[in-house]
């Protein structure tokens, strides 16, 4: 079945859906702002997007696909296609989106209002702790920070977004997805540079009435050499509004000690001793080969 939702279109491939359309129906500027549902003062702004002087935002690419989806008719879909064929074909056949293709067959779409409202959106931020796989003097801990999504039109599945400085300056980040499942909270990502996938099980956390943080086993490779490994993480959800500078200031290499980490966050030490009690280890690693 077609479904413009789907084949998450650029700003202008909507804009060229959008004039075949108004052109089939006969319809002026102002008349295509109804069928969009915007308002008409907007007119002249809609004019200019269809035609091609200034783009389509992301969020009025999502609102206006969605309303046309059942807006279009099955027999203006035959005209269009004739217009369009390369366009509609693509409609009707849409590349494969991870997200939403795991989201049908998971069936978790609409389904996860908890972990949306816990999780997700202003609740999304959170600074990851893991213990550094060498241990070496002052840097006992990696810090990254977190950003989780929640579901839109283009993806029912939670996004997150993780990123931490290296040591030589270059940001280390990992895109991926996050959804709750049987009472866990899987994630799956790709490294921005290299070809590591991440992925993670996470049990939930309710550090207090209104805390939620996420801890379990992450799944990845080492940097040097890329060697598959696993460790625990304590994703220790940030809920105090911080600017980016602050949050930059927390991730990165850290002591146990580190003054700024044991101000911002409640109960580090016992975040550390659950790291080092989950792997066993002082390290906090599973396995994996040396970096020597």
């Amino acid at each position: 079945m077609r479904s413009i939702v789907r084949a998450r279109l650029r700003s202008d491939e909507l804009a060229r859906l959008l004039e075949e359309l108004k052109a089939l129906r006969r319809l002026t500027y102002t008349q295509m702002c109804d069928v969009l549902g915007i308002p008409r003062d907007r007119h002249n702004r809609l004019q200019k997007q269809m035609l091609g002087v200034q783009p389509f935002s992301y969020g009025e690419i999502e609102a206006h696909v969605a309303r046309l989806d059942t807006a279009i008719r099955d027999k203006e879909w035959v005209e269009l296609a004739a217009r369009l064929p390369d366009l509609v074909r693509s409609i009707y056949s849409p590349p494969i989106d991870l997200p939403n293709a795991l989201a049908s067959w998971l069936d978790l779409e609409g389904t996860q209002r908890t972990f949306q409202s816990q999780r997700t959106g202003e609740n999304g931020s959170f600074l990851i702790l893991r213990l550094n796989k060498n241990g070496t003097k002052n840097s006992e801990l990696i810090c990254a920070w977190m950003l989780i999504r929640g579901p839109s039109v283009r993806s029912p599945i939670a996004e997150f977004l993780t990123q931490r400085p290296m040591t030589n300056g270059v940001r280390r980040r990992v895109r991926g997805i996050i959804f709750p499942r049987g009472g866990l909270i899987f994630s799956f990502g790709k490294a921005r540079h290299g070809v590591g996938f991440r992925s993670t099980i996470l049990s939930p956390e309710n550090r207090s009435t209104d805390r939620f943080d996420m801890f379990g086993a992450r799944l990845g490779l080492q940097e040097s050499p890329e060697v598959p490994y696993a460790y625990p993480i304590y994703c220790y959800q940030l809920k105090r509004p911080r600017t980016r500078k602050e949050i930059t200031h927390l991730t990165g290499y850290k002591s146990f000690a580190d003054a700024e980490l044991v101000k911002q966050i409640n109960g580090l030490e016992r975040i550390i001793e659950r790291l080092q009690t989950a792997a066993r280890s002082p390290f906090g690693v599973f396995g994996g080969g040396s970096t020597e």
